[in-house]
């Protein structure tokens, strides 16, 4: 079907598309106005007013049109009071008018909303209606039959409705309440109380009032309060500067100066009897109660005129006046029967004040001064657990009201949850006052004190020794009869856990505090454990008689880790909590180890540091700079201490011998083959050194012989040569190649003989000196190799003289008589011997040459060799 064009003053052309048009037109367009009558189905509606601006200005629809697309609206969608909008999926708009009725989603249905979060653990913070930024813990002002959510969000600190402050949970019309992630929702209850409490779950400090009044026509301010329609209406007393506009006010009592109230003649009632002193302009008419002990009144029947009950002025010829105090000068007027002649002169215009003063000053010369009070006084605690510091990481709880304890400062310790005092002595007075014993700001025992004796406990405070002052030791020179004095202590007073002070105080007088603090950790004492032994990887090493030693060097450094668990808890005792034994007979001091040592150590450390999993650090042992060889105790013990225990010498385990040799060793002690201690004739220190010792015979010859000891490097020396290890000769059938360090070579085999220790000193003009041995031997001889005639009077032995034998007494030693012990023989015990040379001296031997060989057999063994002057 065609289109069909239609042209009129408005409508220009009209469309009408069916299916079995080809070019598929299935829409209806107007241009120009339209008024259908009827219902129109369609999938959408489009209006252009692209023609002309008056054009389409509105589309009049009348009945009901359903539309199951969108509805798309750049202005306003308006409807009467009979217009209905309905089955409405979803709604988008900038603004709504009017009732909206059903379930509507996305739209608050709640009064308010605030949004929670916290100031640490002391504060809430609020935001939201009411406020202009955040508030601390604010008062919130609730209407009953409203909706309000309270949101938090922090996960933390559970915000919950309560009857009163640290009170039970108030449930009533509440949805979530202790929430700490999510939203409270309360609908307020028509019967909710008037006041109630917000408050965090886990810390008390946070916290805030809730005032609840009503939507109606009255409010609930308190209990003394109620606003209605009709009026005010108040249980107690109005104060106000200035009541406005009120027509009409009943009360039972008016205070204030009356200036406020006006003229109101006959409506006020007479009453009889005593009548209240009203400020007024009052001409007619009479009060309407009855006056009180309180008013400012006068009895006309006893003609008397009372400002309250405290001050009575008798009418009449009396002149009385009665009070219970009285400011102001007053004259003392002349007594009956005249003044006496007394201290002082008084007359009848003095005022009573001075003579009452100078009447003081009289007696303060004739009665001693009183002992002294408790003010300032220090005190001091028993029985505690000694001293701590506080660790970091936490805030301790502050019980003293004053400043909060700090990190690292040191504290007494206490942990049985009383404290007790010495007692502090000889106080006054002892006859007067209220003593009380505080603990923070808590009273924990009181007593008056009165004339007698005052001695007991109360409480938890003692008197003691509550006697004349005149037995006090501290002043001196009181008369009997003046004053008391007493002793004074407290005694398991209740001590909360924290930071806590005590106290005494009796009237004016205060007692310094003490402070501690109650420490409610459950931390054991320390524990110290260690990890495997681990060996220098590149060491630097000395040899002794081919065997290796460790010298002082670092490169020689032996680590291994230590682990303490139970480090610290609410406290710790001092920074250096794991203290070194010192040095062993090995290695030197590591030192004392401090939580800065520890890893993740912190000074002052952090709470309960190590506790559960242990913490851990690098122990280095170097050498010593000795000669030795050790085999126990190889490694330092250490002890590690903290207010909750200690645990003592801790030391690594290791069973391996060490062979130390250090660069300077001591060899005044020691034997070291290449450094003897010699002061024959001018030599000095260690100037006798080893020399190979030829053979495996007690008088070797020397002819040819080699004068250069190779035992100082790596390699085996002869199966016959003694050996020098750890600072001893020793006959020597050891296997270094297991069981010692540095490991070395195998002396086991082959060497169960005889074995030599030979050395020599180049000295002239020597003919006698002294050996000296501290060990056991089995043979010592002495040959000078270089001199002819010596060698020749001893060619049977090679030139070896016998120090086990005496010197004949005179000339040269000889093959027959090879003696040269002098003074006594040489035995194998050790001590100091004499040698001789008879004729002979040293100079004759073409080098100055003196050789001493040893013999030691098996278990034979020397730790200290010198040669010195006779």
């Amino acid at each position: 079907m065609k289109f069909a064009p239609y042209t009129s003053g408005r409508l220009r052309k009209l469309k009408v598309g069916i299916t079995s048009d080809p070019s598929s037109t299935t829409s209806l367009q107007v241009l120009g106005g339209v008024n259908i009558v009827g219902v129109i189905t369609a999938t959408s509606i489009s209006i252009s007013t692209t023609t002309a601006t008056s054009d389409f200005a509105n589309l009049n629809i009348t009945g009901v049109s359903t539309f199951a697309g969108n509805i798309n609206a750049n202005g306003n969608i308006v409807g009467d009071n009979a217009t209905n909008i309905s089955g409405i999926n979803s709604l988008t708009a900038t603004s709504l008018f009017g009732n909206l009725t059903g379930n509507v989603s996305g739209i608050a249905t709640y009064t308010s909303e605030w949004i929670i979060t916290a100031n640490g653990s002391s504060d809430y913070k609020f935001t939201g209606p009411g406020f202009d930024g955040t508030e601390l813990d604010p008062t919130i002002y609730l209407k009953r039959g409203q909706q309000y959510k309270f949101t938090n969000h922090m996960g933390a600190h559970p915000f919950q409705i309560r009857t009163a402050i640290n009170g039970s949970a108030y449930n009533d019309g509440i949805s979530n309440n202790g929430v700490s992630n999510g939203t409270l929702t309360w609908d307020v209850q028509m019967d909710a109380p008037n006041v109630l409490y917000y408050q965090c779950t886990a810390h008390a400090g946070m916290v805030g009032k809730i005032y609840i009044g009503n939507s109606g026509d009255s409010i609930n301010i308190g209990t003394g309060v109620t606003i209605t329609g009709s009026g005010i209406h108040v249980t107690g007393v109005v104060t106000a500067t200035n009541f406005v506009g009120i027509s009409s006010v009943t009360a039972n009592k008016f205070f204030g100066d009356g200036s406020g109230l006006s003229n109101t003649g006959a409506a006020l009632a007479e009453v009889s009897g005593t009548e209240r002193l009203v400020l007024t302009n009052l001409t007619t008419g009479t009060m309407v109660s009855a006056a009180t002990t309180s008013d400012v009144t006068f009895n006309a029947t006893t003609d008397t005129f009372h400002i309250g009950t405290g001050v009575t002025i008798f009418g009449g010829t009396s002149g009385i006046v009665s009070a219970i105090s009285y400011k102001g000068d007053l004259t003392i007027g002349t007594p009956t029967g005249g003044f006496k002649t007394g201290a002082f002169t008084i007359n009848n215009t003095d005022k009573t004040k001075d003579s009452i003063n100078e009447l003081n000053n009289i007696l303060g010369k004739l009665v001693p001064s009183p002992p002294d009070t408790i003010n300032g006084v220090s005190i001091s605690l028993t029985g505690t657990a000694g001293n701590g510091r506080l660790c970091a990481g936490f805030t301790p709880t502050n019980n003293t009201g004053g400043s909060a304890p700090v990190a690292g400062t040191q504290y007494t310790r206490n942990t049985d949850s009383t404290v007790t005092t010495t007692y502090i002595t000889e106080y006054g007075p002892g006859d007067s006052g209220t003593v009380t014993g505080f603990v923070n700001a808590v009273g924990v025992g009181n007593t008056t004190l009165t004339t007698g004796n005052n001695d007991g406990t109360y409480s938890a405070i003692q008197i003691a020794n509550n006697e004349d002052a005149s037995n006090s030791t501290r002043n001196t020179g009181i008369a009997s009869g003046f004053y008391q004095i007493y002793d004074l202590r407290m005694v398991n007073g209740a001590s909360p856990d924290g930071y806590n002070l005590a106290k005494f105080t009796q009237g004016s007088s205060t007692t310094g505090s003490v402070f501690w603090y109650e420490d409610p950790s459950t931390v054991g004492a320390p524990v110290i454990t260690f990890g495997n032994v681990q060996y220098p990887s590149s060491p630097t090493l000395s040899y002794s008689s081919g065997i290796p030693h460790y010298t002082e060097s670092t490169n020689n450094n032996f680590t291994y880790v230590m682990t303490v668990t139970n480090a610290s808890g609410d406290m710790y005792t001092q920074n250096s909590f794991v203290n070194s034994d010192g040095q062993t007979s090995a290695f030197q001091n590591p030192g004392s180890k401090s939580y800065t040592n520890f890893a993740s150590g912190t000074n002052p450390p952090a709470r309960n540091y190590g506790v559960g999993t242990g913490v851990t650090t690098l122990i280095a042992q170097t050498p010593r700079n000795i000669h030795a060889t050790v085999t126990s105790n190889i490694f330092t013990s250490f002890d590690a201490s903290t207010p909750y225990g200690s645990q003592s010498n801790q030391r690594v385990g290791f069973t391996t011998d060490f062979n130390i040799m250090g660069t300077t060793a001591d060899f005044t002690n020691n034997v070291d083959e290449d450094a003897i201690e010699c002061t024959v004739g001018s030599l000095t220190g260690g100037s006798a050194t080893r020399v190979p010792g030829i053979s495996a015979a007690d008088n070797p010859s020397q002819s040819g012989a080699s004068y250069s000891w190779g035992g100082g490097s790596a390699g085996s020396i002869a199966t016959y040569e003694a050996t020098v290890r750890g600072g001893d000769l020793r006959h020597d059938q050891t296997n270094y190649s297991t069981g010692y360090l540095p490991v070395g070579p195998n002396y086991s085999a082959s060497r169960s003989g005889s074995q030599y220790f030979q050395f020599q000193f180049i000295q002239s003009s020597i003919s006698e000196f002294q050996i000296s041995y501290t060990g056991s031997l089995a043979g010592c001889w002495v040959c000078m190799p270089d001199n002819s005639t010596w060698t020749t009077s001893l060619s049977g032995v090679n030139g070896w003289a016998d120090m086990f034998q005496a010197y004949k007494g005179s000339g040269v030693p000889t093959t027959a008589e090879p003696g040269c012990a002098s003074g006594g023989v040489m035995d194998t015990n050790g001590g100091t011997f004499t040698c001789v040379f008879g004729t002979e001296s040293s100079s004759n031997d073409s080098n100055n040459r003196v050789l001493i060989r040893f013999k030691l057999t098996s278990g034979n063994s020397i730790s200290d060799i010198s040669l010195s002057d006779t």
